[in-house]
């Protein structure tokens, strides 16, 4: 469950860098918290969890590599099964 959460959550990050920042209307950071807040609605999951989770795995190095890998390797997987149905 962890890849999904971390997965949509670099997702945002990279939104509200990438493109909100150019709207100099908005903060960023506030921006930022209103994407985490929905991405945890959406994984039925607390800011507290996801955080515990975050930072067990930053304490745990061979394991969040882990996790990184399989992630991108499943991400990738499925943008080339997305591609070749085209």
């Amino acid at each position: 469950k962890m890849q999904e959460v971390l997965w949509d959550y670099m997702k945002a990050d990279a939104f509200t860098t990438d493109f909100i920042s150019k709207d100099s209307s908005k903060k960023l950071p506030v921006e930022n918290v209103k994407l985490q807040k929905e991405i945890f609605k959406i994984h039925h999951i607390s800011k507290e969890d996801f955080y515990n989770s975050y930072n067990y795995y930053l304490k745990h190095d061979d394991e969040m590599k882990q996790m990184l890998d399989s992630m991108i390797a499943r991400k990738t997987k499925d943008r080339y099964k997305n591609t070749e149905s085209q």
